[in-house]
């Protein structure tokens, strides 16, 4: 069986809603540990 290499890239509205989650969790939840969970 053959090893195939993959290539992950991610599409600029997926960044884009990621940081906007994760200022969300962060500076209005103020839970800054649930905001290192969640994009880790």
């Amino acid at each position: 069986m053959e090893n195939k290499s993959y290539q992950l890239r991610y599409l600029p509205l997926f960044e884009q809603d990621l940081i906007s989650t994760a200022n969300y969790i962060t500076n209005v939840l103020k839970n800054c540990f649930r905001c290192y969970q969640y994009v880790l």
